[in-house]
């Protein structure tokens, strides 16, 4: 299987195995946080 990549994804993707990436602490609760901004975000339109 032959994937096309965009110019965008390729440049992830090279980020990521350059290791510019690192994990966060808490990710559970930085999920919940950013889940409820997305809400209110959507409640005030």
């Amino acid at each position: 299987m032959n994937i096309e990549y965009t110019q965008e994804e390729l440049e992830l993707l090279e980020s990521i195995e350059n290791g510019d990436w690192k994990s966060i602490k808490g990710i559970e609760e930085e999920k919940e946080r950013y889940q409820r901004y997305a809400s209110q975000y959507v409640k005030e339109r």
